[in-house]
């Protein structure tokens, strides 16, 4: 040990810049290291956001009209407690009409759908705003383009089972990143209605 301490003592006096350009030197590459380590932890958990935040909706379940919504929940949250929901109502309709200036556009089969501001929240990326408000009817810029409308038309939609056809003016234009994923079936019987 009393080798060792003279040794240190000795190299202090004669050579004291090596011994401080060497503690630099270690003391950088030290702190490099740490820059480094710090730079991969922050990226793997931006990159693992970013990709997560691209992802559509995973899946749907269409309930039929006797299905108790509150037993399927607490079913899939036994299966996945992390799992984000939220309902959506829907119906198939057979048509929505426009009459825009001297024209009247028709379209075949549709779907309205009953989205509530938690659906949103939860899954922000699903709905983007383009035109008008986000709140309010809605209208798919697809549906829009079709039926040539735009923020303040009249749309009708024609109503099943007799019923008489809704008139509804038109709040905002939104596009559907996912729109495949929000109205595909899976499985859905034949007699199976939307709730």
């Amino acid at each position: 040990m009393g080798l060792f301490i003279s040794w240190i003592a000795g190299l202090v006096r004669r050579r004291p810049t090596r011994l401080v350009g060497a503690t630099i030197g270690v003391g950088l590459a030290l702190a490099l290291l740490a820059c480094l380590g710090s730079f991969v932890d922050s990226s793997v958990k931006t990159m693992t956001a970013r990709t997560i935040s691209g992802l559509p909706i995973d899946w749907q379940i269409l309930l039929n009209s006797r299905a108790d919504e509150r037993a399927v929940r607490a079913a899939v949250h036994e299966t996945d407690p992390k799992a984000e929901m939220e309902t959506i109502e829907y119906a198939d309709v057979p048509g929505l009409v426009a009459k825009t200036g001297e024209t009247v556009q028709t379209t075949g089969r549709a779907a309205v759908l009953g989205i509530e501001a938690a659906y949103k929240k939860t899954f922000p990326t699903e709905i983007a705003p383009m035109a008008g408000s986000d709140k309010g009817v809605l209208a798919a810029q697809q549906t829009a383009a079709n039926l040539h409308v735009s923020v303040g038309d009249m749309v009708t939609i024609q109503r099943p089972g007799g019923l008489p056809p809704a008139d509804v003016r038109i709040d905002g234009i939104i596009s559907l990143p996912d729109a495949g994923s929000i109205f595909q079936k899976f499985g859905a019987a034949p007699t199976s209605a939307a709730r």
